[in-house]
């Protein structure tokens, strides 16, 4: 396998509506990949930003710097993750921290290491679309009823037990 050097870049626009233009330019001026910081108090919704810039790139790699497991239950960033993927045809990639920026504006502090490496097998599991334990899922959710066992019905539907 031939490796080669890749080029990124940060996406900076703090207006998601100019994301579409800077996210083309960008790749027309050559960079392989751009990321975009998670930090909800600086930035505007990364998800949303990486979504919009797909749709404006067709080769350039997106990718998120960084997002963390405080503010982002691993169900949400795996289908986030996961939608961004199939939005860029297999460009996303997906950079996940203890935490930083994102957590110092809520007066949060980074995740333990021995919670963040939890945080990731959850993740990953997610990722794979295999199932999540609940108790495992629940854990992460502050104020979430342990022991949950069953999904509330959906249209009617009785929940599974």
């Amino acid at each position: 396998m031939k490796k080669y050097t890749e080029f990124w870049t940060n996406l900076t626009s703090k207006d998601p509506r100019q994301a579409f233009a800077e996210a083309a330019k960008l790749e027309a001026d050559g960079w392989d990949g751009a990321v975009m910081v998670d930090s909800p108090c600086m930035f505007p919704e990364v998800w949303a930003c990486l979504a919009v810039c797909a749709q404006a790139t067709s080769r350039m790699k997106l990718a998120t710097e960084v997002t963390n497991p405080i503010t982002r239950h691993p169900s949400v960033t795996a289908a986030a993750a996961a939608s961004l993927q199939m939005i860029s045809d297999g460009r996303a990639v997906l950079g996940v921290g203890r935490g930083d920026s994102a957590l110092a504006y809520v007066g949060a502090s980074s995740m333990p290491i021995s919670a963040f490496e939890h945080y990731l097998e959850v993740l990953q599991t997610c990722l794979r679309g295999e199932m999540v334990d609940m108790e495992d899922a629940s854990a992460m959710v502050v104020n979430a009823k342990a022991g949950v066992t069953t999904w509330p019905s959906v249209r009617g539907r009785p929940a599974a037990a």
